[in-house]
């Protein structure tokens, strides 16, 4: 197993675990009490309400719910919320604010759905939200139609349906963006900052690539040009320094994981838009017109969201196991760049294609859904059978260990360093890469998101499938470095 993967055990005591939640605390008040004082512009209107429903037949519907399964950290969580498993001082494998807010929900219901509906929720504010960033920033068209655009993106309805901590910091981070607008547009500035510097610690506290996110609150801040008072900087002020102190607490549980790694991985994905999908293809051509609708309209504001979704993606490159839960961070600011295509009326078949796309990516993502090993097997059937016997002709990648046993399992990340890499290559002189159910299927394990860069940085060859009578079913690909 990949030692990022792994946890030190000392990092595990449960009487250390209220240690690391502590700064969660000030942040759910500041929350709290913003929510209160500003809520009269948390009233939702009906074409809103129209979008959210939308995206509720999208996430429970169209996405086939009931086939999920708790998968990776996200098991960790249920065992949580269900009392089998104590809680930690947590670490960015496992979130102390999570486990702690798991572990209260499962004093209050053992039905696993309940954590389910947590990051539904969280998914649902994460549009509003983005309506409510796009009216104050445009006005209400291209904030309704960015939040339409995001209703219908697969990559955003799967993570509405996991426990895992992808959705509700997404939520959290946007309403710290939103109430930011708030402050600089209405009179209930000390509330709204209240919200914004709260809502901005319950992101890093759940997950902390949300501090991304901070240099474009921050440029929306002055876009917006506010008449701030000193209560108001005091209150923004006390949330940063409590989102340092949250961020320091979770750290202090050891390092980042693939922090030894970043010049290599940057490397690897710079160059890989997959995560993007479906604007890594023909979709992707809608974003240029969308620019310059944008420009036009306020350059200010389109460099800021642009620059913020190239240098996410730079950033996030630097992560040797970037997938598509990160690049979600950003997704709401390529919908809003694209919902200026709105504006005008030959802008209407550019946004047409985009949406296009993104049901194209939704139904390959509801497709392969938690996909089961009889469906695997059944996409295979007309592939030709290739000799398991033949699989010792070269080096095998592998994961399954059913193929082959866990210590002497070569994985994804195995080929992902050149030295390595020219290792694996010369030993045999060729490299089979089995690919079976958990590189196809969409899961919280993303074994697909590896599965896509390995098929990025190669040449691969498909030779044929096994089937054994245990039940494993595999493609068999040869792997050669790119002519």
């Amino acid at each position: 197993m990949h030692p990022q993967f792994t946890t030190d055990a000392a990092m595990a005591e449960p009487v250390s675990a209220w240690v690391t939640v502590l700064p969660a605390l000030p942040g759910l008040l500041l929350c709290v009490a913003g929510l209160w004082a500003i809520r009269r512009h948390l009233r939702a209107p009906k074409m809103l309400w129209v979008v959210l429903a939308l995206a509720i037949v999208v996430r429970l519907v169209w996405i086939p719910v009931g086939l999920h399964e708790f998968d990776g950290h996200e098991a960790d969580y249920r065992d949580i919320f269900l009392g089998e498993k104590a809680l930690t001082r947590g670490s960015t494998m496992l979130y102390p604010a999570l486990q702690w807010l798991y572990l209260g929900l499962g004093r209050l219901s053992q039905s696993t759905s309940v954590l389910l509906g947590v990051s539904f929720l969280g998914s649902l504010v994460s549009i509003a939200a983005t309506y409510g960033i796009g009216r104050r920033v445009r006005n209400e068209r291209v904030g309704l139609t960015a939040a339409v655009l995001l209703a219908i993106w697969g990559n955003h309805a799967f993570w509405a349906s996991s426990a895992y901590n992808v959705a509700l910091p997404l939520a959290f981070g946007l309403v710290a963006v939103w109430a930011l607008l708030v402050l600089a547009q209405e009179d209930e500035k000390l509330g709204a900052a209240a919200l914004a510097g709260g809502a901005a610690v319950l992101a890093v506290s759940t997950r902390i690539e949300s501090l991304l996110l901070a240099p474009l609150g921050l440029a929306v801040l002055i876009w917006a040009r506010p008449r701030l008072r000193k209560p108001e900087v005091g209150v923004l002020t006390l949330g940063a320094l409590v989102g340092a102190w949250s961020l320091y607490a979770i750290l202090s549980a050891g390092p980042l994981p693939g922090g030894g790694e970043r010049a290599l991985a940057l490397q690897n994905n710079l160059g890989f838009l997959g995560y993007w999908a479906p604007f890594d293809g023909w979709a992707g051509l809608c974003i240029l017109p969308a620019l310059w609708l944008a420009w036009k309209k306020d350059h200010r504001l389109m460099l800021i969201l642009a620059s913020f979704v190239l240098l996410l993606h730079l950033a996030l490159s630097t992560f040797n196991d970037v997938g598509f839960r990160h690049t979600l961070l950003a997704s709401w600011a390529l919908a809003l760049l694209l919902a200026h295509l709105v504006e005008v009326r030959w802008g209407w078949p550019f946004l047409a294609i985009s949406a296009m796309g993104l049901a194209l990516h939704t139904q390959d993502v509801s497709e392969r859904y938690y996909m089961s090993e009889e469906d695997f097997a059944a996409l295979l059937e007309k592939a030709p059978i290739f000799s398991e016997e033949k699989l010792s002709e070269c080096v095998l990648i592998c994961e399954d260990s059913r193929v082959v046993s866990e210590s002497e399992q070569r994985s994804h990340f195995n080929l992902l360093d050149p030295v390595e890499r020219t290792r694996i290559f010369d030993e045999k002189g060729c490299v089979y890469w089995l690919l079976g159910l958990q590189d196809a299927r969409w899961s919280s394990r993303a074994v697909r998101d590896r599965a896509l860069r390995l098929e990025h940085l190669f040449e691969v060859t498909d030779l044929g499938r096994i089937a054994r009578e245990d039940g494993y079913v595999g493609s068999v690909m040869r792997i050669s470095p790119h002519p």
